[in-house]
């Protein structure tokens, strides 16, 4: 049973309980109205933390005794995607990409290469839309799928692992989760590197990795690009492995 389907029975029994009791002590109304909204306020919350599994159940991070982390990047193909290519080559480090299917025409060479170097994938959705996780299950699923299927005629082979646009999950896009059978990943670093835009205040953040860490980056921004290097050569000095994402996670 998920954290939604207790969280539902919980309030069912509260509002019960409430209304049973006002049946035969009349009390104000109000606190049928601090109920919805700590209802409403446990369901935003459990939508926006992808690490809370509130709807469904993601692959948040590895082992914390394992000694490793994995380094994931989403939103591409994106400018300084070849630019993140050649520090990870050059530094001998595995990533997983997550890619926007709308952004995967024009951009076949560099997922092409991001499999030739021994990178993994996965569909980050087709349109990335702020609307996405409140649409049907029908259309997420297609968008799923419409963006498997667009790597997979690069790549030859099928993509399993999917990423919620923003982290952001709901009852409906739990459903086209499963029916599309795909793995969702979350992380449990996030680096805010679309909104830090100084380099050292977000090497400040990412020195918050820990064993097990699945850390979530970004290729859009020359930030990105300009610490990265930083923090490999961080990662490494607090004796952690950069494995692949698949390592990280026994799968």
């Amino acid at each position: 049973m998920t954290k939604h389907r207790i969280t539902n029975l919980i309030f069912l029994s509260a509002l019960a309980i409430l209304s049973v009791l006002y049946t035969y002590y009349p009390f104000g109304l109000y606190w049928f109205v601090v109920l919805l909204l700590l209802y409403a306020l446990v369901i935003l919350i459990g939508s926006y933390f992808i690490s809370a599994d509130f709807f469904m159940t993601s692959f948040n991070h590895g082992s914390r005794d394992s000694r490793s982390v994995a380094i994931t990047f989403d939103d591409g193909p994106d400018e300084y995607t070849a630019a993140i290519l050649d520090i990870l080559r050059a530094e001998g480090v595995p990533a997983t990409f997550f890619l926007i299917g709308k952004k995967i025409v024009g951009g076949e060479r560099l997922i092409e290469r991001i499999v030739s170097e021994g990178h993994g994938l996965g569909g980050h959705s087709w349109s990335h839309h702020w609307r996405l996780p409140m649409s049907s299950s029908r259309d997420i699923a297609a968008e799923i799928r419409e963006t498997q299927t667009a790597i997979s005629d690069i790549v030859q082979s099928q993509v399993q692992l999917f990423r919620p646009p923003f982290g952001v999950t709901t009852p409906l896009l739990a459903r086209a989760v499963r029916e599309t059978g795909v793995m969702s990943i979350g992380w449990s670093l996030r680096s805010y590197d679309t909104t830090i835009g100084d380099p050292d205040r977000l090497m400040m953040r990412l020195r918050k990795v820990r064993s097990g860490d699945i850390i979530l980056l970004h290729e859009s921004g020359i930030c990105t690009a300009t610490i990265l290097p930083m923090f490999i050569k961080y990662i490494r000095t607090q004796g952690l492995e950069i494995v692949p994402l698949s390592k990280l996670l026994r799968k």
